[in-house]
């Protein structure tokens, strides 16, 4: 097997474990926003509770975003690197590959970046529920076609 495929199994087997990681964190919220959420209200443990799981989905999409990355144009850097790789994977970058997500997708995951470095240096337990709900249906609206699109172009590895 020559080097370039090594490299591109490789990075398959980084997307499809990234994929598993980010269906338990989905399992995990749509488990408790279907079965707990209303026993429990809105409450300050209910947010924790969501706010944490919108947070770890969006970092098991970020690092299979960040090893794509590394392997076709490895160079993220400065202060707005996360912005910075989300707006690189809805970008189709001529003879080296194609765009891994859609504009849509791109734009209801920014909401979901932007709330998980929020709430990463957010100290307060008082949370907005008009917020969490808001980015509940960005969630719902784009589980499902991250992930389609991303095991689309993992497909496309395959075939390099």
């Amino acid at each position: 097997m020559n080097e370039s495929k090594r490299e591109s199994s490789i990075l398959q087997g980084q997307i499809l474990g990234g994929l598993e990681v980010m269906q338990r964190v989905q399992d995990h919220v749509d488990g408790f926003c279907e079965d707990e959420l209303e026993k429990m209200g809105r409450t300050t443990v209910s947010a924790v509770i969501i706010s944490d799981g919108l947070s770890r989905f969006y970092t098991a999409i970020e690092t299979i975003f960040v090893r794509i990355s590394r392997f076709f144009e490895n160079a993220l850097e400065g202060e707005r690197w996360h912005a910075d790789l989300l707006d690189r994977m809805a970008l189709s970058i001529p003879e080296i590959r194609p765009p891994v997500i859609s504009q849509k997708t791109h734009t209801d995951l920014r909401e979901l970046m932007k709330f998980r470095h929020f709430s990463r240096y957010y100290a307060e337990l008082e949370y907005d529920w008009d917020r969490l709900e808001f980015l509940l249906r960005k969630y719902d609206a784009v589980k499902v076609s991250v992930r389609d699109e991303i095991v689309e172009f993992q497909k496309l590895l395959s075939s390099l």
